[in-house]
């Protein structure tokens, strides 16, 4: 699967240029990596199959262009269920994927997905770093991450009006553990 963009038009992205007609390159690099670890409470007790909560660990991934875009991702861990847990995901963005993505392209998404394969296991941290990859592609196209088509081998933005997640830097102070 290649990237690509179709249409001179769309091509005046910030930061982006086609050097080759089927493979996106940009100026654009990732500046920095941030894994943010919450506890979250809930109003009552979940139960699971196996397990009851009163809280829920989540890990949040900020990826943040040179350009100041900032790609975000979250995740609830149940290390009951998936065997990872907050600590060990934010671990591994920070051990493992950080010194990968820091200065690469977010454009060149599946090259990076190809990197980040070479790392065995690690399913929920490769995750957020993916979802974090499109809700950047959406910001830098100004389109929403969801609405990308998949045609002939490609990634092609739609022409849906841009949004993404931002962050409450409130919220992340009250519950960082």
């Amino acid at each position: 699967m290649t990237e690509t963009r179709p249409g001179a038009a769309r091509d005046s992205a910030p930061g982006a240029k086609n050097s080759h007609k089927n493979n996106h390159m940009s100026d654009l690099t990732i500046a920095s990596v941030e894994a943010i670890k919450l506890k979250l409470p809930y109003k009552r007790p979940v139960s699971f199959a196996s397990q009851t909560e009163s809280a829920g660990h989540y890990v949040i991934l900020r990826i943040v262009l040179s350009n100041g875009t900032e790609g975000v991702a979250e995740s609830v861990c149940r290390p009951g269920h998936t065997g990872e847990d907050a600590v060990t995901v934010a671990y591994q963005l920070e051990t493992f994927f950080k010194p990968l993505l820091i200065g690469a392209d977010p454009l060149g998404h599946l090259a990076l997905l190809a990197k980040m394969a070479k790392v065995r296991e690690c399913r929920a941290a490769k995750m957020l770093i993916d979802v974090a990859l499109w809700d950047l592609r959406g910001k830098v196209f100004d389109t929403f991450a969801g609405d990308f088509t998949f045609a002939d081998g490609t990634i092609t933005p739609s022409d849906a009006p841009g949004f993404g997640a931002a962050l409450d830097r409130r919220k992340i102070e009250r519950y960082a553990f």
